[in-house]
This record gives structure tokens, sequence and C-alpha cells, in this order.
């Protein structure tokens, strides 16, 4: 009967200590991944962030200054249009009012750009619309997308507005994926750490069975 009490004992630690081993090393992945997942979202919009800078950056103030002086705002925002946006980058030109003078429609006009409201626009005509920020925004079909602006001014007044974006959904595709593996590998890991450390326990508790 002592043999039996000590033997469950034993075994009762033992399960013990491995369930809090699991219960640690789950916690310690779920940290990790959180953390990485944050990492890995942050560096990638970053860098989403700097293509659409580069890309304000490279309009040429000729260009803008052409903008603010043609007798035919509509056509030189249609032109502005055209030379900023390509296959993965939408555009909106936009007066001192913050109405829209022209935007992209993608190549065979079935893309629509991400709108804020007139007094969003507003607020960053008055604010200059600092380069360096930007909004993650929805665009008529549900996708999200990275937005950053540009003021078209003279040199005493505003008189318009840039809007570039892009989509994010590629971003979100890939953090998705790497969810999903790290889900997978995460379980491997508790797996494999069980069975190690059922091993390491049977030999490091080993002298309680002789007791």
């Amino acid at each position: 009967m002592r043999k039996i009490r000590v033997i469950f004992k034993t075994k009762s630690l033992k399960w013990q200590l491995l369930v809090r081993w699991s219960l640690m090393l789950t916690l310690l992945l779920i940290i990790m991944g959180i953390s990485q997942y944050f990492i890995t979202r942050s560096y990638l919009l970053s860098g989403k962030n700097q293509v659409l800078e580069a890309r304000l950056h490279d309009l040429d103030k000729d260009d803008l200054q052409d903008a603010k002086s043609s007798n035919n705002p509509k056509l030189k925002a249609m032109f502005l249009v055209k030379l900023i946006s390509d296959r993965n980058t939408s555009v909106v030109i936009l007066d001192k009012k913050g109405e829209i003078i022209s935007e992209s429609k993608g190549i065979n006009g079935d893309v629509t750009p991400p709108h804020l409201s007139q007094e969003e626009y507003k607020k960053l005509l008055k604010e200059s619309a600092k380069g360096e920020n930007y909004k993650i925004v929805k665009n008529p079909n549900n996708n999200r997308s990275m937005v950053k602006f540009k003021i078209i001014s003279s040199i005493s007044r505003t008189l318009g507005l840039v809007q570039i974006s892009t989509t994010v959904d590629p971003i979100n595709i890939m953090l998705l994926n790497q969810i999903y593996f790290y889900i997978m590998a995460s379980i491997i890991i508790i797996i494999l750490g069980i069975l190690i450390g059922k091993s390491v326990l049977k030999y490091t508790l080993k002298p309680l069975y002789n007791l």
C-alpha cells in the first residue's frame, strides 16, 4: 500500500511539473508569436510607406507648379494622375475645398481609390498633409489601403492635395500565412517539448522511485 502511495505521489509530481513546463512553453511561444507579428507588420508597412514617400518625393516641383497655374485644372489633374499612378498605386487629386478633381481608375477602369470625408480632406489641407504620416483606410471594395498625401501650394496659399495609395492586402495575407505557419510550428514544438520534458523528468525524479 505504501509503495502504491509513493508511486502515485511521484507520478503526480511528474505530471504537475510536466503540465507546468508545457504551460510555460506555450506562454513563451504566444509572447514570441505576438511580438513577431507586430514587428513584421511594422516592418512591412514601413516598406510600403517608404515606397509611397519616394513616389511623392519624385514628383517634380514643375509638375505641381503647372498644376496650380494651368488654366484647365481638371486637365492638369488628369495629367498628374497618369504621371503618378501605376498598376499598384492609386492617385486622387483634390482642390483646396477638399473636392475631387480627378482620380485613377486602374488599367481597366475597375479600381476605385479609397476616399476620406470632405471634412478629413479639409483638415489635412490645413495641417499641410505631412508626408511622413499615413492612414490605413478601406476602399469601396472593402480592401485596406495605405494612403499618403502631398500639398499642392504656392508661396502663400494651399491650392490642392495629392492623395497616393496602395493596397496592403498582400501584407495582411502574408501575415495570415505566417500566423498559420507559426501555429503549426508551435504545436510541433510543444509536442516535442512534452516528450523531451517527460524523458528528462523521468530520469530527474528517478531517485524518488527508489525511496
